[in-house]
């Protein structure tokens, strides 16, 4: 099943609950992506199981917990190498990669190219991109 197909044979309340539980988890990983983020601590605090997160990431956000979290890193990451000079191993580690590599991995498997190509392109378009 994906999207909302699990959720629209379910309940009113359950539907409600689901969507609750999304909607908190993605406000907590937009607020804090810059630090190490477990499916444990945040099923924890929005009083889930991890199992029952990850669910509820797959049928409402359409993707797994992991996928949306590298995504809101990779948006920041792609927002600071356009507005930005930081260099790019301090971009890795604002939006949350501890290892440099790492960072450039995710990115470059997330968008097709590494994160100096990026703001390369980026400046060479001009400031309507």
């Amino acid at each position: 099943m994906s999207g909302n197909e699990a959720s629209v044979g379910a309940r009113p309340a359950t539907r409600e609950a689901r969507h609750a539980i999304f909607t908190d988890a993605v406000e907590i990983i937009a607020a804090e992506y810059s630090r190490p983020i477990r499916v444990e601590e945040i099923s924890r605090r929005v009083a889930t199981s991890p199992r029952q997160l990850q669910r509820v990431f797959a049928d409402i956000g359409g993707r797994g917990f992991r996928a949306h979290v590298r995504a809101v890193r990779m948006a920041r990451a792609t927002e600071l190498l356009a507005t930005t000079d930081l260099p790019v191993k301090e971009i890795g580690t604002r939006v949350g990669y501890d290892d440099p590599s790492q960072f450039s991995k995710a990115f470059k498997c997330t968008y097709g190219m590494s994160p100096s190509q990026m703001r390369a392109t980026r400046r060479d378009s001009g400031p309507e991109s």
